[in-house]
């Protein structure tokens, strides 16, 4: 239990420090840590803090942020179909108002015994004060304080909260939106990619060479499933597809770019001195291997029984891209391009007329040091000599 003497508070030096940035915090929940203990520090008898902000996240309704005096802050995250984001999406408006509202912790129907805020709750707690955090677009969440005080909040220490709350909305949206473009932009172009973006580099024509291992993968057959499949199946099909690709890639540390319809291209970043070269590739053929397991067990309900379980092909090459902004003055688009890229397309295309699920260029065979097999010589379009393609032994037709 936290035991606090009445005395009166001045909440001024924690609203000067939240006009200023609260520069010396680098994450939501440092921040929500430093204002409580210089909220404590003027008086405020704070036994816990927490606020809430919905997302704009694949998968996520909303993450909350708890702080208890003595412990360190805990984040939480709520998915959007969950039950408990439900629940907060009815009942949350009980909580919101103009300015603080004190509720009594025994109150059984309020928003506050939600699981986004039970961690606040505890046996010496004798009152909660919800207080909105409005968005300047209008957009209002929700901030909650309690305490241990006896009899609660006075009201100059609610005053003092209330004081707080115009700039600590303002920091709080701040960081809002620094996540919500890191968020997109790992979203819609990848972790690395998005990392540059934000650092500025969104200059048209910049671009640098990239050693990489490149991985494209394309679904069979799918114009005919296109043409016969409802819009709404289809698109459920094509998430599943992808979600037995993008993990394994991503685990491996390589990085999704785009996608191409039914098609994916991505890249194994491999280190400027080539030290890493090896195990990148490796890397990069066991992505694959996992590929092909979890598309090869796909439940097949959709596409009705006569026809043939989902297949794919993925080509395999390592060399060098030319990786930055391409495109018109106001639309870009962050990718790589450079013969390397052309000749896993080329390689790619021959996956489906071969049988094979898995295909390697030469290089990508010399490099990764995996048992792969000559497949034959191929004159691909676009190159002047044939290309040696290897394959794996276990589909060998």
């Amino acid at each position: 239990m936290v035991w606090f003497t009445m005395m009166s508070c001045d909440t001024g030096e924690a609203v000067r420090w939240l006009l200023d940035g609260a520069r010396s915090a680098t994450v939501a929940e440092q921040m929500l840590q430093q204002l409580c203990e210089r909220m404590v520090g003027a008086g405020v008898p704070l036994a816990g803090a927490g606020f809430f902000i919905r997302t704009l996240y694949p998968g996520l309704f909303g993450r909350s942020f708890i702080w208890q005096g003595g412990v360190e802050p805990v984040v939480l995250e709520f998915a959007y179909d969950s039950q408990e984001s439900r629940d907060l999406q009815r009942s949350s408006e009980v909580c919101i108002r103009d300015s603080a509202i004190a509720f009594d912790p025994a109150q059984e129907d309020s928003c506050l015994n939600l699981p986004v805020f039970k961690k606040l709750h505890a046996d010496a707690v004798t009152a909660f004060l919800a207080t909105p955090i409005v968005f300047a677009n209008g957009d209002v969440h929700l901030a909650v304080w309690t305490t241990e005080q006896a009899g609660g909040f006075t009201a100059e220490q609610i005053r003092n909260v209330e004081a707080l709350i115009p700039p600590f909305s303002r920091v709080v949206e701040i960081f809002a939106l620094r996540r919500r473009a890191t968020v997109l932009l790992d979203t819609y172009v990848g972790h690395a990619t998005g990392e540059r973006i934000l650092a500025g580099d969104i200059h048209r024509g910049h671009t640098e060479a990239l050693h990489a291992a490149i991985w494209l993968s394309d679904m069979r057959g799918f114009t005919e499933l296109a043409d016969r499949l409802p819009t709404d199946i289809l698109i459920r099909l094509l998430n599943r597809y992808f979600d037995c690709q993008i993990p394994a890639v991503a685990r491996r540390g390589g990085e999704v770019l785009k996608f191409i319809g039914d098609g994916m291209l991505a890249i194994f970043p491999i280190a400027a001195d080539d030290g890493d070269a090896k195990k990148v590739c490796s890397e990069a053929l066991a992505a694959a291997y996992e590929a092909r397991a979890r598309i090869a067990s796909m439940e097949q309900s959709e596409l009705g029984a006569d026809h043939a379980p989902v297949r794919f092909g993925v080509a395999l090459h390592v060399g060098t891209v030319m990786y930055g902004n391409i495109g018109g003055e106001n639309r870009l688009d962050f990718t790589c391009i450079g013969p390397a890229v052309n000749l896993v397309a080329r390689v790619e295309k021959l996956t489906g007329g071969l049988g094979r699920t898995i295909l390697a260029s030469a290089a990508f065979a010399r490099v990764s040091g995996e048992p792969l097999i000559p497949v034959g010589d191929f004159v691909l379009p676009g190159f002047a000599q044939p290309q040696t393609v290897f394959g794996l032994r276990d589909e060998i037709g």
